[in-house]
Parts: structure tokens; C-alpha cells; sequence
């Protein structure tokens, strides 16, 4: 089911840049901004799972890098730093 919006206070002349380039892709406005909010969503969506995927191999190098050190803990190391700043 389709749902009416209402859009206040917006920019006229992105409005009109935007109106123009729907119509020069044959596209009503209804259109172009529903096409416009999907590519958002997927874009949003690539970047998070770009960035999870990331996230996961800073994490494994994180890992690989505590497990090689040995007996080192940043979590010892912090409390000495802040202790000598003290």
C-alpha cells in the first residue's frame, strides 16, 4: 500500500536540479526519489557490512597479535602508564 509524504521546508534548488534529472531519465519525481531511497539503504547497507567485515579482521590480527606477544597485557600496561602519569 502506497503512503502519501509530505516534505517541508525543503531546498528549491536541489529540488529543481533534482526534477530536472528525473525528468531527463524519463522518471516522475515519485519515482526518482523511490529509487533514490533504495540506493540509499543498499549503499548504507554495503557500508556496514563493509565495515563488520572490517571490524572482524582487525579483530583476528588483534588476536593474532596478543597471542604472539605472550605474557604482555595491555590491560597491565594501561595501569602502569596511567600510574607513572599520576
Amino acid at each position: 500500500m502506497e503512503q502519501d509524504i509530505t516534505v517541508k521546508r525543503f531546498d528549491p534548488v536541489l529540488y529543481r536540479r533534482f526534477k530536472a534529472q528525473a525528468i531527463q531519465r524519463g522518471l516522475t519525481v515519485r519515482q526518482a526519489i523511490a529509487e533514490a531511497m533504495q540506493l540509499w539503504i543498499e549503499t548504507d547497507q554495503r557500508i556496514r557490512s563493509r565495515d563488520a567485515l572490517q571490524m572482524r579482521h582487525a579483530i583476528q590480527h588483534m588476536d593474532r597479535t596478543r597471542t604472539a606477544s605472550g605474557t604482555w597485557s595491555a590491560v597491565e600496561e594501561l595501569r602502569r602508564w596511567r600510574e607513572r602519569r599520576a
